[in-house]
C-alpha cells in the first residue's frame, strides 16, 4: 500500500529492513523474506539498505557483525539490487570492519550540524542529519517530529542506469559508421 502510494505521488522509493540478525544464516533468510515479501517484481530507485543497530548484534563481536552484513547484501545483490548498510556513525566504527563494507552504499545517522563519516570517496550515500535531535533545523514536518535525511549520491540515475532494483540496464547507443560507396 505504501509503496503504490509513494509511487503514485511520483516519490523515489527504496526500502530498509531493520534487523534482528545474529548469524549470517539468519541474514540470508532476513533477506530472502524481505525479497519475496517485499521486492519481488517492484522497481526501487533507492538502495536497499540492511539497518543494524539492535541491541542483540551490540553483543556480538566486529567480525560477526561484519559477515552478518555481508550476508544480508551479497544475498540481495545477486537477485539484482543496490544494497547498503545503515547504522549510527559510532556503530560503524564500534561494530563493524567497516573497511571490509566499503563497496556497499552506506546511510549514516549522525545527529549533528556536519557528518564527520570518513569512508572511501562516494561510500557515504546518505546521512541523517536528525530526528528526535535536530541540530540543522526543527524536527518538525507537518508537525511530526521525524528523521530527516541528505541525499548525497544521485541513487536514482545511478540504479537504474545499471539495471538494479527492477530497472532494466540502460543501453548506450553505440556509434555508427556510415559508409559510402563511390
Amino acid at each position: 500500500s505504501y509503496y503504490k502510494q509513494a509511487k503514485a505521488q511520483g516519490l523515489k522509493v527504496g526500502v530498509y529492513l531493520y534487523s534482528m540478525a545474529t548469524t549470517t544464516d539468519k541474514a540470508k533468510q532476513e533477506a530472502e523474506k524481505l525479497y519475496t515479501n517485499c521486492l519481488k517484481g517492484k522497481q526501487f530507485e533507492l538502495p536497499i539498505y540492511f539497518d543494524i543497530e539492535d541491541a542483540v548484534q551490540k553483543k556480538l563481536t566486529k567480525r560477526q557483525n561484519t559477515d552478518i552484513v555481508k550476508a544480508f547484501c551479497e544475498t540481495l545483490e545477486a537477485k539484482g539490487f543496490w544494497v547498503g548498510i545503515y547504522a549510527s556513525k559510532s556503530f560503524y566504527s564500534s561494530y563493524l570492519y567497516d573497511n571490509e563494507l566499503q563497496d556497499y552504499a552506506h546511510w549514516v545517522a549522525q545527529w549533528s550540524k556536519s557528518c564527520t563519516y570518513k569512508g572511501n570517496d562516494g561510500v557515504l550515500g546518505m546521512w541523517q542529519f536528525g530526528g528526535e535531535t535536530n541540530l540543522l533545523r526543527s524536527n518538525k514536518i507537518a508537525g511530526v517530529t521525524c528523521d530527516q535525511n541528505y541525499m548525497l549520491i544521485d541513487y536514482p540515475t545511478k540504479i537504474k542506469a545499471n539495471g538494479k532494483n527492477g530497472y532494466a540496464k540502460e543501453m548506450k547507443p553505440v556509434s555508427t559508421v556510415t559508409y559510402y560507396k563511390k
